[in-house]
């Protein structure tokens, strides 16, 4: 099993966020959806809620949990693991170098990191069910 890791659809009126990751760090240049690692003796839940109060400075009202998927890197493999989030803050760009909003039934694109093109495809029948 690879690492876990956590992460947000904060979904507002019918789009989903999206951050660019920093060009010094693992992916630089993508853009993914907000999250990070879960710590040991963390659940997935409390992990994702810590992860966007760091990162974003919001306080999320976690959904439902949308789905997985496992993806290989060259140096790392990651069970990526999302979740529709809700929040009523202002999104602050703490680790991220841009933002945009995506339709929730949007396509995946080429500039987005390749484990959140996967989990995109992965949970595509549950977006086309809203």
């Amino acid at each position: 099993m690879g690492i876990e890791v956590v992460c947000a659809m904060i979904v507002k009126n019918g789009r989903v966020w999206m951050g660019q990751r920093p060009n010094h760090k693992h992916m630089g240049g993508f853009y993914e959806f907000p999250g990070g690692k879960v710590h040991d003796g963390e659940g997935e839940e409390e992990a994702l809620k810590r992860e966007l109060l760091e990162e974003l400075g919001v306080k999320a009202e976690i959904v439902r949990r949308l789905g997985e998927v496992e993806y290989a890197y060259p140096e790392k493999t990651i069970r990526l693991i999302a979740f529709e989030v809700f929040t009523q803050n202002r999104i602050d760009l703490k680790e991220h170098i841009d933002e945009r909003w995506i339709e929730w039934t949007a396509e995946a694109h080429s500039d987005w990191a390749p484990a959140d093109r996967a989990l995109w495809h992965a949970i595509a029948s549950v977006r086309r069910a809203e």
